[in-house]
């Protein structure tokens, strides 16, 4: 028993390891930054995040107001993070060779810019405080309300699917529309999927495209409010729920 006793750490250590070189290995890079953004890894302290800084899995990036961030991932996906807002690299698994892998990633407040990568389309999920969506070869950008959840999925190629986190109804949004998501209950979904206005069709989302995403990118400028308020949120040293 005691034999037993002694052997069992050096048992759980050897169980443990290959988790934690997986949360070891850069999952994608900083590849543009405006300040003030940041990096917090799971279970640690936030630090500024620069460009070309390693980004993991688990890790929250969160931006000020002023800030951005956009990411290369290393199955090509491409994250923008807008001002005010927080993203959470929940999953990343990748296996070039094989090309498969899964990418889970959640945004809890403000804009982001999100173009799947080299794995299958069904491989990409994104989760908000009120909604599942799923990808199909997709460019798309999805804006959170503070406070509410409140969820707007905007689909700028390809197409994509929402649902509200607690109901099995899945609403598809093609290329040139988009979809807002109120509550976590069935009836969420507020009408059909509808045409992209002015702001969203112009300038505000051909501003991800070159330089790092600018305000105007998550924020309305007169054609159609946000779901819910204006987007906007802050930095945060704990990865939100």
């Amino acid at each position: 028993m005691q034999r037993f006793t002694r052997t069992l750490p050096i048992l759980v250590l050897a169980l443990l390891a290959p988790v934690a070189a997986a949360q070891a290995q850069p999952i994608g890079v900083a590849a543009q930054v405006a300040t003030e953004s940041y990096r917090t890894p799971a279970g640690g302290v936030q630090g500024g995040l620069a460009r070309e800084d390693p980004v993991f899995r688990q890790d929250l990036i969160a931006t000020d107001p002023s800030g951005a961030a956009r990411l290369s991932m290393a199955d090509d996906t491409v994250i923008t993070v807008g001002p005010g807002s927080q993203v959470v690299l929940d999953e990343f698994l990748y296996n070039p060779g094989a090309n498969s892998g899964d990418v889970a990633t959640r945004i809890t407040v403000g804009g982001m810019r999100f173009i799947s990568g080299q794995l299958p389309s069904d491989s990409y999920v994104i989760r908000t405080p009120v909604a599942v969506i799923g990808l199909r070869g997709t460019d798309v950008t999805v804006l959170v309300t503070p406070g509410s959840g409140a969820t707007r999925l905007i689909v700028l190629v390809g197409e994509a699917w929402i649902q509200p986190r607690n109901c099995q109804a899945v609403t598809y949004v093609p290329a040139g529309r988009m979809l807002d998501i109120l509550t976590t209950a069935c009836g969420g979904q507020e009408g059909a999927a509808a045409p992209l206005p002015g702001w969203a069709r112009g300038r505000a989302f051909a501003a991800t495209s070159g330089d790092v995403v600018s305000h105007d990118t998550v924020t309305n400028d007169g054609d159609d409010g946000n779901p819910g308020g204006a987007t906007g949120g802050g930095s945060g040293g704990n990865t939100p729920d």
